[in-house]
């Protein structure tokens, strides 16, 4: 009988801890001097890259200056994610913002950069975890703009410019507004992504008829 209970306590005990393996919240943050749009990108970004954190449950209202979102709470604590958004220079409920970061938020840039060759989501995702390790952008701001083709990044500017962000993204082996991709460092990508990356072709234009005449027609040979 003894083992009987036994065994029937340390069943109901593996039961309940698989039961205790996910555990979703929501929770709110008020962020006082979240202003802008580019505020409100910077915060939505960095929260997206958080593990735990469901990325279409985050909601950022710049109304009520916070964010609110679904996490994991047996994966990451909320304190942590207040912790994070006070490491960006702002408040966040209680917590002060550090005031180095407050300090450099008025440095901070949105910048936006056309790469022709982003013409797949794997060369976008490749692209975007480069981008995010480069000195001076804002952690996990880098995010792609399909349909212009275009990378964009929050960064500090008193640390990196948009010229010096430019000659990075060339030096990946990708072009960079007008600055053309560096040729040894595109040789350096795996074939397999160097295979999606097709340069958007540019339009043809049309000639155009002198004013008052027609345009000369083509009918083929004559015998």
């Amino acid at each position: 009988m003894k083992k009987i209970s036994l065994i029937l306590a340390l069943l109901a005990l593996v039961l309940g801890s698989s039961c205790r393996r996910t555990d979703l919240q929501t929770h709110t943050i008020l962020i006082p001097e979240m202003r802008t749009d580019m505020d409100a990108i910077m915060i939505k970004s960095v929260m997206t890259g958080i593990s735990g954190i469901a990325p279409d449950k985050i909601e950022v209202s710049l109304t009520d200056r916070s964010v609110s979102f679904e996490y994991e709470s047996m994966v990451i604590a909320k304190k942590n994610l207040e912790i994070l958004i006070s490491d960006l220079g702002f408040s966040a409920n209680e917590i002060p913002p550090d005031p180095k970061a407050s300090a450099n938020r008025q440095f901070y840039k949105d910048y936006k950069v056309r790469v022709r060759e982003m013409s797949s989501p794997s060369v976008a995702n490749y692209l975007i975890g480069q981008v995010n390790g480069v000195e001076g952008v804002v952690r996990n701001t880098a995010r792609f703009y399909q349909d212009a083709r275009q990378i964009g990044v929050i960064a500090n500017s008193s640390v990196l410019t948009l010229a010096k962000l430019e000659r990075a993204i060339s030096e990946m082996g990708f072009s960079a507004n007008a600055l053309a991709a560096n040729p040894a460092a595109r040789g350096r990508l795996p074939a397999e992504l160097r295979a999606q990356m097709q340069p958007r072709a540019k339009p043809r234009v049309q000639p155009q008829s002198p004013p008052g005449r027609l345009p000369s027609r083509s009918f083929g040979p004559t015998f």
